[in-house]
């Protein structure tokens, strides 16, 4: 009799689940570095991170919670690891309209990803429809100040739809910014273009990337030009191997940043080659050139490795060379 109660007891949590429809994916990483400067010194680092993504949906209402495990920001924690929950947020349709409400980060593929950072931020909220075949969206960036709850002030709205084959992007940021992107493919050239333009002058950036294949190499330019230094403020780029964001220094005056990419594939390792250069990135006149390789391969075991080499100017007359190993995996 008590086989039979357990039995009915693990059957009717199983029923329960299913009829949630929730699922849980995640990623772990395992990241050995080594980093070498001019002046001799040498360090010696790793870093365990770990990923959660726990995605439930009833009808048309959905929720999304996303935690990131990482053992280096442990600095107040005995067990030697820093747990933060990153996303969370509920998705949900009233009608035509389309709701996001939450807690998130926007991508780097998103209109300006490349030119601003998309940090999370409290109290969310995302509305959009279609109509017509064009999207058309608005919403709140969260919280205001240091304090939860306080919405900010300055909506934002938006417009997407195809043109000939082209995604057409019109983003209303706030009062003062506004955004705008183009992005396709044609005779075998992928391209995105954005522009952001802020009121006042030398407030304009202009993200570009340009790729397409010849023979078996795929060959790409990524470039952004600014009216003034320090107005790209992405750190987690996608494309750039070192970020603008990321780099600036005391009376530096980064304005733009140029970058060549080639890929490509021999026996079943992935190749990449980047060289780039960021204006003024080191100060006035001080130009920031940098140089990767990037090696990655899927392995038998369901892991990826990837290996990767970079070196960066640090100023004048000083560079730095890194050597990164990571073991990945995804499930």
């Amino acid at each position: 009799m008590k086989k039979q109660i357990i039995a009915a007891a693990v059957a009717a949590s199983v029923s329960a689940i299913a009829l949630a429809d929730v699922s849980i994916t995640g990623s772990a990483k395992y990241e050995y570095l080594y980093t070498d400067t001019s002046a001799g010194d040498t360090k010696n680092e790793s870093n365990t991170e770990m990923k959660l993504a726990i995605a439930g949906k009833n009808g048309d209402t959905g929720v999304f919670i996303g935690v990131e495990l990482d053992a280096s920001d442990a600095s107040d924690n005995a067990t030697g690891t820093n747990t933060d929950i990153e996303d969370m947020y509920l998705t949900t349709k009233i009608g035509d309209i389309n709701v996001k409400a939450g807690n998130w980060a926007s991508s780097t593929t998103a209109l300006l990803g490349e030119i601003d950072e998309g940090s999370r931020s409290h109290g969310k909220i995302d509305l959009s429809t279609t109509l017509s075949g064009v999207k058309v969206y608005a919403g709140n960036s969260g919280t205001q100040g240091t304090g939860y709850g306080r919405l900010n002030e300055n909506m934002y709205a938006g417009l997407e739809l195809t043109v000939a084959g082209n995604k057409v992007q019109y983003k209303h940021l706030n009062e003062t910014e506004v955004g705008y992107g183009l992005q396709g493919s044609s005779n075998g050239v992928d391209y995105r273009i954005e522009h952001k333009n802020a009121d006042g002058t030398n407030k304009g950036v202009t993200f570009a990337n340009i790729g397409t294949k010849i023979g078996g190499m795929g060959v790409s330019y990524a470039m952004i030009d600014a009216e003034a230094g320090n107005l790209v403020g992405e750190t987690d780029s996608a494309i750039f191997a070192v970020e603008m964001g990321s780099t600036s220094v005391s009376g530096s005056s980064d304005d733009a940043q140029q970058q060549v990419t080639l890929t490509t594939d021999v026996d079943g390792n992935n190749l990449k080659f980047i060289m780039g250069q960021i204006d003024n990135g080191l100060g006035s006149g001080i130009d920031l050139d940098y140089s990767q390789i990037v090696a990655s391969r899927k392995l038998a075991s369901g892991a990826t490795a990837t290996v990767t080499y970079t070196d960066k100017d640090t100023g004048a007359s000083t560079s730095t060379d890194t050597f990164e190993i990571d073991l990945s995996v995804s499930f």
